[in-house]
């Protein structure tokens, strides 16, 4: 039994003693903290304006009532009413309506929080419920604040479980470019697949190279964030473009009123890997509640590690060498040295033509040279690799964790303009900045014939080398900017619209110095003293540095209201119409590279994405909770349909194409898609809510995916089986089409949804959900053929419009040939390509008071069996799931956290479900024999087929003084000393894919590099 598993069984020990101890009654508590707290407990929405609650006491709570009753209770003698919305949450307004800013009236239904408790935030989207008709998954502002995650990103991979992403970026210094943003993968379908949102509103795109990236979350911090609302399921009828896999809702705070100041510090036990974080956040709210400014500012610091700082770089190495030593040459403090397998390594004669015993040795970079001692320690080592790591920027300096810093700005002005119109102005500012430490030379290796670079070798050899002190450098910057600007008005019986338009820009900067070594010049059987004099007479400085920029326009309607009240409740409707527009200006590619490459500049072309939207949704209560037609009981639907028209335009690179008229010099593609998602939930039991819903969605093509490459030639490519085989070229000038293509269609996604919650009355405060979904996507755009001339023209019948031929001449005709011969080959993408995947989301929560204090136990859990993908016609499918390059098929975290007055304390264990080493492949593909021998490789490497399950856990004790409620204006401080990684759980080693620095990780990344680390948090508010 592990050590994690004995921990949990023994806080769950702990509460189940506590739990028959009987909670306190009759004690009247502060009424804003009783309704957080009831919420908690019951898990049901309560929407209220803190206004209205300052200052007042709680009824009496009745803890063994339901949660309406309970409701009841604790509103009584406060003046306050409530009631239930078509959305199912609860709503809690002044009884008698006084003037506004002081009790204000609720509209009739709360369908946007901007259009109807916009004091106290700025989501632009319809609230989400946990007991939503569709399978939301919700983490309010405790549960946020608890994780004791330093970034958004870092949140969202270790406490939601339908977030496929097992690496961040900061994991890959190297292959990641030093870029610290952040990505989210719902079930492994792809970012671009995953729709990020901020407040319901996009952000600009994060440019990339020829396409349009996910945006970037990871600057927000952890201290700002309100609640995030997730949805694992296709949601591209509610969300529009970009969410066929799901979607993410990042709802910021701004309900606040007076100061707050939170320093986090966070060092690892090994005393590295240090962490800062600083986030202060004013709030202020005019005298009669009109005017309201809230303003956020933080700063997060990450100190990153070093390849020398872990040994699971020199481990994974060991490993590999030992169970394959031939397999790849290390980049070490030696000069490590090989030839191929099946030769032996033979000393020239003029250095004593001695044979080897191997095919491989290494020479110490303090060694003598070859010539004055060092063959015979080149003899005295045959047959070995010295796997130490180099100390440089190749080894020991190299960044293992890229260290960061993000800052952020969250700034929010809401102005009422008399009695039933406000405005509001919102900024946000992200930064997002890494900087890597890498290799200083662009060629670590390099192969020298017999007696070429001083090789004393009689054989062809390859050669690693360090270069002592010397470190290159990436540096990364992503910055976000939004500033969006809105009216809210009240347009009277319960109807609500909001307009509001949005402009940002996402800019990407990246800079690398190094030096280009003209290795082959060297001479690396000299001494080392000789090998470090021309390594340091070899140019260092900027090689390159490129920037990339997005630009986003984005106008909202909205218009919300009931436009029935039916006996289960009112009936509520969404209107919304969208325009928007990214556009990227180019990036610009500048290179200030050492000899012998002169410096250079390359700019590349715009791209523009345009889109204009339709959405409309209803939800329409049929049956009360208290019908006496039971099985109906709370019987609901929900209808929402969206259409998206779209156009994507990119210049045309292919020069070739242009003069041959077969583009002009841009391509676009358009199109109009039409995504409806449809549900129901029903409450047919007491306690039991069922819920089903199915929703489709489009993803568009990429620019990169529409954007055609090709030639025009006479020069014959292929042969034509339709004209006795015949070269074309040979006879007629012929196109020849790969790369992209403006006639491809969007790719689609359906999904279907059954599940069930829990709320057993012999429970109070338990619930249990659990769901099982299925998503099928069709239309994938594959790359199988891409750029295989002659497979489209062997299938000419099976891929009509692929191939155009001229109309046959009378010559033609005499020969016997029925058609012409062919002008024009296209062997562009192709979109045959479909996925399926099965999950089943588990969640559970249960609250209880004691006599020693509250306790909440709860987990979230996702299986995941199957991501079956096909990316060929009548080609079997392939199971990506559990593989090394697909998702992980069990995944999830629970945790037990409890309170008493001013104390806290908590734990949290995740959990991940062992996986497969190999790679899962497509049978049948051109790349198949590659991936066979990869897998036979990693294998033989790894020496064993799977990685174990990896489980680890977290702790946190607290202590506040004073109270953080909006009612109180008392001084408070909070103390919240925190362990990650509490027993100091390794990850295992894993035998990276490729050998070389810029590929080397060394470990699972599910797992974090720095160990146990150590979490100091201080908050205070005035």
């Amino acid at each position: 039994m592990t050590a994690a598993l004995k921990a949990a069984i023994l806080f769950l020990a702990v509460l189940a003693t506590l739990s028959s101890v009987r909670a306190e009654a009759g004690k009247r508590a502060d009424l804003i903290e009783a309704l957080t707290r009831l919420a908690r407990q019951t898990h049901i929405e309560i929407l209220f304006d803190e206004r209205l609650a300052i200052g007042k006491a709680a009824g009496i709570d009745r803890p063994r009532a339901g949660p309406e009753q309970r409701l009841a209770a604790l509103l009584t003698g406060t003046g306050l009413s409530f009631r239930r919305t078509a959305g199912g949450a609860y709503l809690v307004f002044a009884a008698a309506v006084g003037p506004r800013g002081a009790s204000p009236a609720p509209p009739e239904e709360p369908i946007a929080e901007i259009l109807v408790i916009g004091q106290r935030t700025l989501n632009a989207d319809i609230r989400r419920s946990a007991d939503d008709i569709q399978p939301y998954a919700i983490f309010d502002r405790t549960e946020i604040d608890r994780s004791q995650s330093a970034t958004a990103d870092e949140f969202l991979r270790a406490r939601l479980p339908q977030n496929a992403q097992s690496t961040s970026l900061n994991q890959m210094p190297h292959m990641g470019g030093a870029s610290v943003r952040s990505e989210v993968d719902m079930r492994g379908l792809g970012t671009e697949q995953t729709l990020v949102l901020v407040n319901g509103r996009r952000m600009p795109s994060v440019p990339g190279i020829g396409d349009f990236l996910q945006s970037d979350i990871s600057a927000i911090p952890i201290t700002g964030i309100d609640r995030v609302e997730t949805i694992g399921t296709t949601a591209a009828g509610i969300f529009g473009i970009g969410a066929t896999g799901g979607a993410v809702n990042i709802v910021t705070k701004s309900e606040f009123e007076g100061v707050e100041l939170v320093a986090r510090s966070s060092i690892a036990q090994q005393g590295d890997a240090a962490g800062r974080a600083l986030s202060g956040h004013i709030g202020y709210t005019s005298r009669g509640g009109h005017t309201r400014l809230s303003v956020r500012a933080s700063r997060t610091d990450d100190g990153g590690l070093a390849f020398g700082d872990r040994s699971y770089i020199k481990d994974a190495r060991q490993l590999r060498i030992k169970r394959d030593p031939s397999s790849f040459l290390p980049v070490s403090g030696s000069i490590n040295i090989q030839t191929s397998r099946t030769q032996t390594l033979e000393l020239l004669p003029s250095f004593g033509g001695k044979a080897l015993n191997g095919s491989t040795t290494f020479l110490p970079f303090n060694a003598p040279a070859v010539g004055a001692g060092g063959a015979a320690v080149l003899v005295a080592n045959a047959g070995r690799l010295d796997s130490s790591s180099a100390p440089d920027g190749q080894g020991d300096l190299a960044s293992l964790v890229t260290p960061s810093r993000m800052t952020s700005l969250l700034a929010t002005l809401r102005q009422d303009i008399g009695s039933h119109a406000a405005i509001f102005i919102d900024y946000l500012r992200l930064v997002s900045a890494g900087r890597s430490s890498i290799g200083a030379v662009a060629q670590g290796q390099t192969t020298l014939g017999p007696g070429e670079g001083g090789n004393p070798f009689q054989q062809i050899i390859s050669v690693t080398f360090p270069t002592p002190g010397l470190v290159g450098h990436v540096r990364n910057r992503t910055t976000t900017d939004r500033l969006m600007i809105g009216t809210i008005v009240e347009l009277g019986n319960g109807w609500t619209s909001s307009l509001d338009a949005a402009t940002g820009r996402a800019e990407v900067t990246t800079a690398t110095d190094g030096s280009l070594i003209a290795s082959r010049g060297i001479n690396f059987f000299q001494d080392g003293a000789a090998i470090a004099s021309q390594l340091s007479a070899a140019g260092y400085g900027r090689v390159s540095e490129t920037r990339a920029t997005d630009r986003l326009r984005d106008v909202n309607l909205k218009i919300a209201g009931s436009p029935l009240r039916l006996p289960a409740g009112p009936a509520s409707v969404t209107i919304t119409g969208e325009l928007r527009e990214d556009r990227s200006p180019g990036e610009v590619d500048q290179r200030n590279a050492i000899f012998p490459f002169p410096p250079s500049t390359t700019s590349y072309s715009s791209q523009r994405f345009r889109v204009g939207s339709a959405f409309a949704e209803a939800r329409v209560p049929l049956v009360a909770d208290d019908s006496h037609l039971a099985a109906l009981r709370g019987l609901e639907f929900q209808f929402a349909l969206r259409q998206d028209f779209y156009e994507l335009k990119v210049p045309l690179e292919a020069t070739l194409l242009q003069a041959a008229g077969v583009y002009g010099s841009s391509v676009t593609a358009r199109g109009s898609v039409t995504a409806l998602t449809a549900g129901l939930r029903v409450t047919p039991v007491s306690g039991v809510m069922l819920r089903a819903s199915f929703a489709s969605g489009y993803t568009p093509p990429t620019p990169s995916q529409i954007a055609p490459v090709g030639t025009v030639t006479y020069d014959s490519i292929i042969d034509d089986p339709k004209r006795g085989g015949l070269h074309p070229g040979s006879t007629n000038q012929t196109v020849y089409l790969l790369g992209g293509s403006p006639n491809l269609r969007p790719q689609r996604a359906r999904t279907l949804s059954i599940g069930a919650v829990l709320r057993p009355g012999f429970a109070p405060g338990f619930r249990l959900s659990i769901d099982d979904s299925f998503l099928k996507t069709t239309h994938e755009i594959t790359d199988y053929a891409l750029g295989d001339f002659q497979y489209f023209v062997d299938r000419e019948d099976s891929f009509p419009g692929r191939i155009t031929r001229a109309p046959p001449t009378p010559a033609d005709i005499a020969s016997g040939y029925s058609v012409g011969p062919i002008t024009r080959v296209d062997a562009s993408y192709l979109t045959d390509g479909q996925s399926s995947l099965q999950v089943v989301d588990a969640a559970f929560d249960y609250a209880r008071e004691t006599a020693v204090g509250k306790f909440q136990v709860y987990g979230r859990f996702a299986w995941q069996p199957t991501l079956k993908r096909r990316g060929i016609p009548n080609a079997p499918a392939f199971n990506m799931a559990n593989s090394f390059n697909g998702p992980l098929a069990l995944r999830g975290n629970a945790g037990i956290d409890w309170s008493r007055d001013a104390w806290s304390a908590g734990m949290n264990i995740q959990g991940y479900g062992s996986y497969r080493i190999t790679y899962a492949y497509q049978p049948g593909s051109s790349s198949a024999s590659s991936f066979e021998a990869a897998n036979a490789s990693r294998l033989l490497e790894q020496g064993a087929l799977h990685i174990p399950a990896q489980f680890y856990v977290d702790g946190y004790v607290g202590f506040r003084s004073g109270s953080f409620s909006s009612s109180s204006h008392a001084p408070a401080i909070s103390y919240r000393l925190g362990v990650r990684n509490l027993l100091g759980t390794r990850a295992p080693v894993v035998v990276p894919p490729l050998a070389g620095a810029s590929d080397e990780v060394g470990y699972s990344t599910l797992g974090d590099a720095r160990g146990r680390q150590f979490i100091l948090e201080i908050a205070t508010r005035f």
